[in-house]
Parts: structure tokens; sequence; C-alpha cells
């Protein structure tokens, strides 16, 4: 009797094995349930042309057209030093930049390589009516102290270009230099300064707004250029700058202000309506 009950017991155990075994193995081998294709879902599926864009979905961006570089001169300065300034174009409605890496590159007349200088600048969308205007699709970029030679060249080449899509109600934030003033120093160290005052009319704190200051002579010739900045400017602020000169500059014959600010950094938003998300919502 004995026999048969440990013989009983074992089928028992044996059973419940096989079925606990069974069952991990129907579960680990039948086929898992794939969610229903959507937009929303990082694969590119249901005749979609891209990923989540294009077919059903709404459709893909284009590809952003390339920027251009133009413009590239190189101004003598102090200590046997050059400022470099280029204009950097962008023509495209649906695509700003947040980072643009850099490389200018000077050279003496006899072609040796004087200095590499690494770089990096940003830009906004062309205007959606379709113009470029100063801050809005185009940017000048200044490099001071940069090394060369006169008579030397220079060239600058874009590298790595961080693309930030934009909506059609983009608009860049209402900032203006006004009270602007050039004038030759009577005496001292400096022969001359300019003078502004950045008016942040958009309803924003940024933390910093660059200022590009560029004379210019005959023929749109440009003799000298500044590059400053300032930081904290809240909304509806008035800020003034001033920027000098410490050697003679022929007949200045205009003057151009710019004011840039990033607004596709977060950081560059100060208080909780300022990210980057809220300010392409609102397409202020």
């Amino acid at each position: 009797m004995s026999f048969a009950v440990r013989d009983t017991k074992r089928i028992i155990v044996a059973v419940i094995f096989l079925a606990l075994v069974g069952g991990v193995i129907f579960v680990i081998a039948r086929p898992k349930e794939q969610p229903a294709a959507s937009c929303i879902d990082g694969m590119r599926n249901q005749g979609e042309d891209d990923i989540d864009c294009g077919g059903p979905c709404q459709a893909c961006r284009p590809e952003p057209e390339e920027l251009v570089v133009s413009d590239t001169t190189m101004i003598p300065a102090e200590n046997r030093r050059f400022d470099v300034a280029f204009k950097i174009t962008n023509p495209n409605l649906d695509f700003g930049a947040s980072s643009i890496q850099y490389t200018i590159e000077t050279k003496a007349v006899s072609g040796q390589v004087v200095e590499i200088r690494k770089g990096e600048a940003f830009i906004a969308p062309r205007l959606v009516d379709g113009t470029i205007r100063a801050a809005a699709g185009e940017k000048w970029v200044i490099e001071h102290g940069v090394r060369g030679e006169s008579g030397g060249g220079v060239s600058v080449m874009l590298g790595d270009i961080m693309w930030e899509g934009t909506t059609e109600t983009f608009r860049y934030p209402d900032l203006a230099i006004i009270n602007r003033s050039y004038s030759v120093l009577p005496s001292g160290l400096e022969f001359s300064e300019a003078k502004g005052v950045v008016k942040n009319d958009s309803p924003y704190n940024f933390d910093l707004i660059e200022m590009a200051v560029l004379l210019f002579g005959e023929d749109n010739r440009l003799l000298a250029v500044r590059r400053t900045e300032t930081r904290t400017v809240k909304s509806g602020e008035r800020r003034e700058f001033r920027v000098s000169w410490r050697f003679p500059i022929e007949s200045v014959r205009s003057v151009e202000m710019i004011a840039y600010t990033n607004v596709f950094l977060n950081d560059n938003f100060i208080e909780i309506y300022g990210t980057r998300e809220r300010f392409q919502e609102t397409g202020r």
C-alpha cells in the first residue's frame, strides 16, 4: 500500500511539474500582440514616407536648405591682431539653428596658416513673409583678437548644425536697439565710441542678448566691428551699452547695430513662461 501511495504522489508531482513547464513555454513562445500602428509610435509603418510622417500622418518636413556664409572680412585691430566678421544667412522658413559650429582660418601672404579658431553661433528662421531682416534669417558673427597677416587671407567653414523646426506662427522676439550714436572722441586712450539702448518689448525675460556693432565706410565697406552682450534683460526693460575703439577709423558713413538672442535654448529664458516650447506655441 505504501508503494502505491508513493507512486501516486510521484505521478501527481510530475504532472504538476510538467504543467508548470508547459505554461512557461506557452507564455514565452506565444506571439506577442503588436500595438496598433500610429503616427507617434516611433516606427516607419502604415505607408509612412518617414518615421511618423507622410502617408496617413502629417506631411514630412523637407530637409533644411544650407546656410550661406558671406561678407567675410578681416579688419586690423589692436595689438597686431585682427577682427574677423562674417554673415550667415538662413534661407529656411521652417528651420532655425540653436547651434552652428564654425571654423575661421587665417593665412599669411605665403599661404601658410596663421590661426585656426573655432566658435559657435545660432540663427533664427527667415521671416514668414519671405523677407530677410536683421536678427531674423541672418546673423553677423564677430571674433576679436584673431592672429593674421596684412594682405593675407581668411576663410570660414561651417561644421555641425543643430537644426530646430519651427511652427507657422513663429515670430522673432521684439528686440531692437534705439538711441544709436557714434562719435569720435576728442582725446584719451579711445579714438571713438558707439552707444545704444537695447529694448526688449517681448513678453519674455532673456538671460543673454548679444549686440553686434558694425561701422561702414564708402561703398558700404566694413571698417570696424564690435561684439558685446548684456545679461538678464527683463520684458519691457531698456539697457544701455557702449563699445569703443582704440585706433583711428576712416570716415564712417553708417553704423549698424543689431540685437540677437537664441530663442532655441531653454536656459536663455527666465521664469516659468520662458521655455522654448511656450515661446513657439505662442508664436511671439
